[in-house]
């Protein structure tokens, strides 16, 4: 149970949770136990201390209730250049990056009957996704999807299946060489088909959240997930996506913010405590990818100094997907966050990129494109059957994707991608350090 005493507790909910995750190694048996309990009686609602999860059982160094954001696996760290740089210390002038902080560890179980159950975050998948199908057939066919003798299955939200991402994935352009961006030792996996006219990076997966914006041609946009290219992207709805369900910790993806009175909010699901302001409030703006870092190893604020960059899964924990500047004229995140606003490519007022710590393995030099997320509608250049181009929010507020870690942005003034992505290379930062840290 938490105690909160006189703080200001947000829970970003859409309804009462009912089920506590559990997390737990593959040799703690007891708590395999309880989660194979709570995730064959999904009506349970007994809360109990075994709710924490805790970094002895996950081999993590920081502890979180209902929403453990489980960790990336990249554990090789990167320069501004792709160069893998093998061991370093906090004397390095790359340290503070992914590869140096570990979270919980990815950890599975094959159930032997079709599906897999994440033994962090307490979630049941299904292992096979088959064919691709609409968005509105997934959806419509949410109710009636029956697997393992159950029948409580559902389209999984963004923040549920971006917790299956694993950020050792690789496209190397240059080498031909793909790994794919989750766990294919528990997972079926397959890349686009090539010989029907896809490409090979298309193996976009669907879920239930909607955005609140509009995307492209004003089409009504799901954001899904890319696991052969590692990216979180808005799609038309009309499109076919693979589908996995999901069943288990309804919780799961829902945040609970207390407001410290410091211009810091903890989030008691996650573990987490994030800076209220950004880099903008505090004069720096946007930096390179290597600056951000020190930044970051270096930042002093509200008497702590453990800040870090977050990974793409912990900064992706504090987006709103409810909110847009299209729907509510503010960037994607609960309005305790306060966030930096600048002009963007096309003149107008919009919201930042802020950068990761994890090195994006894609493209012609992987490693040398840093992740970001993106709080502000999420531009690119598209091109007309004319040749000429037009800015437009082209994967949407919340979206993940990923700059080249230094450079000119002026030398990609057609931006980067099939999409044109807008290249801004001096992205903010919000900083974040672990509440068990105290």
């Amino acid at each position: 149970m938490f105690t909160f005493s006189n703080r200001y507790l947000r829970i970003s909910s859409l309804g009462t949770p009912l089920v506590i995750a559990l997390a737990c190694s593959p040799a703690n048996e007891s708590n395999l136990n309880a989660l194979n309990d709570a995730l064959a009686n999904p009506n349970a609602t007994e809360e109990s201390d075994s709710s924490i999860v805790s970094s002895e059982n996950a081999g993590g160094t920081s502890s979180a209730g209902s929403y453990p954001i489980v960790d990336t696996a990249q554990h090789k760290a990167y320069d501004n250049n792709g160069n893998s740089l093998g061991d370093i210390d906090s004397a390095h002038a790359y340290y503070g990056q992914d590869a140096n902080y570990q979270g919980f560890e990815p950890s599975y179980q094959d159930n032997q009957d079709g599906t897999v159950t994440d033994l962090v975050t307490g979630l049941m998948w299904q292992q096979d996704p088959g064919e691709k199908v609409s968005w509105q057939v997934g959806i419509n066919g949410e109710a009636s999807f029956e697997l393992a003798g159950h029948d409580d299955w559902r389209v999984p939200t963004i923040k549920e299946l971006y917790s299956l991402i694993k950020f050792n994935g690789e496209l190397n352009v240059s080498t031909g060489t793909t790994v794919p961006y989750i766990d294919t030792e528990y997972f079926l996996f397959q890349y686009g088909d090539e010989s029907a006219g896809e490409r090979l990076i298309d193996s976009q997966y669907m879920t239930s959240t909607v955005y609140t914006g509009s995307t492209m041609n004003s089409n009504k946009t799901m954001f899904g997930v890319n696991f052969a290219d590692g990216r979180i992207k808005g799609y038309p709805t009309q499109s076919s996506f693979f589908l996995m369900h999901v069943r288990g910790n309804t919780s799961y993806g829902y945040n609970q913010f207390v407001d410290n009175g410091d211009n810091t909010i903890s989030d008691e699901a996650t573990g987490l405590m994030w800076m209220t302001l950004d880099s903008g409030h505090l004069g720096e703006g946007g930096m390179i990818w290597s600056d951000a870092l020190s930044w970051a190893e270096s930042l002093e604020y509200a008497n702590y100094s453990d800040w870090r960059l977050p990974n793409p899964k912990e900064l992706q924990s504090i987006v709103d997907y409810t909110r847009s500047p299209a729907s509510h004229g503010t960037a994607a995140i609960d309005p305790l966050f306060e966030c930096s606003s600048i002009i963007d490519e096309g003149g107008e007022s919009n919201f930042p990129f802020f950068w990761t710590g994890t090195s994006h393995l894609d493209g012609l030099t992987p490693g040398s494109f840093g992740i970001y997320l993106a709080f502000g509608e999420a531009l690119g250049y598209m091109s007309t059957f004319d040749g000429s181009t037009f800015l437009t929010d082209v994967h949407g507020a919340g979206c993940q994707r990923s700059d080249p870690k230094s450079g000119d942005p002026e030398d990609y003034s057609s931006g980067h991608g099939p999409q044109g992505d807008v290249v801004r290379i001096y992205n903010y930062v919000r900083c974040v350090r672990d509440i068990s840290s105290l």
